[in-house]
């Protein structure tokens, strides 16, 4: 009896181990802790590789957004706009949705903006000459064309790279440096790609 006695004493404890369950509030603040470090050390890694994408990884994701829009318009038969902001660095693809009261912007490209140290520093077309401020909006239309552009990439106020965006092309033009904008007909590639994307509508 005196030992049944004694095993119930113990197991009632407040100091037996089978008598905790669940963390206590030391413990849930360290887990916390622990979760804030690392989802601030993760944000700070993707930040980083935001800002290590170089000038020529901006032109080729430009040229990238150029051929999504181009094909974009093809596919709906619908115009599709290209929006740059030149003070704020970035760009984006959206349509007009007119099946409401009032036309509607619909995003279908989200808006990109540029690594830290580069920036559209300057678009340059034919027919407006060279933009250096504001917002440019480049309309592809239901067969794919679109005005002729060129838009500097660099560190404001030095262009490393040029990237022509011709009227007729599948995708942009990366050059070196700062080049003249120039009549840029598509190759032959690029007008058997223009005509596959179309035979596809019918």
């Amino acid at each position: 009896m005196a030992r049944l006695a004694e095993e119930e004493v113990i197991s009632s404890s407040p100091f037996s181990l089978k008598a905790r369950r669940g963390m206590t509030l030391i413990e849930v603040s360290v887990v916390l802790l622990v979760i804030t470090m690392v989802m601030g050390f993760l944000v700070w890694m993707l930040q980083s590789f935001a800002t290590l994408r170089t000038t020529a990884d901006e032109a080729e994701a430009l040229s990238q957004a150029y051929t999504f829009a181009r094909r974009a318009a093809i596919k709906s038969g619908e115009t599709v706009y290209f929006e740059m902001h030149l003070e704020e660095e970035n760009y984006s693809i959206y349509r007009m949705d007119r099946s409401g009261k009032e036309p509607e912007k619909k995003t279908i490209l989200e808006k990109r903006t540029l690594s830290s140290r580069n920036s559209l520093v300057a678009i340059v077309s034919p027919l407006g000459g060279r933009i250096n401020t504001g917002t440019i909006t480049l309309p592809f239309y239901y067969d794919g064309t679109t005005e002729e552009v060129s838009i500097y990439l660099g560190s404001d106020p030095s262009i490393e790279t040029t990237v022509h965006f011709p009227r007729f092309a599948v995708s942009g033009i990366i050059e070196e440096g700062e080049t003249l904008p120039e009549s840029m007909p598509g190759d032959d590639e690029d007008v058997r790609e223009k005509d596959r994307l179309e035979e596809k509508e019918f």
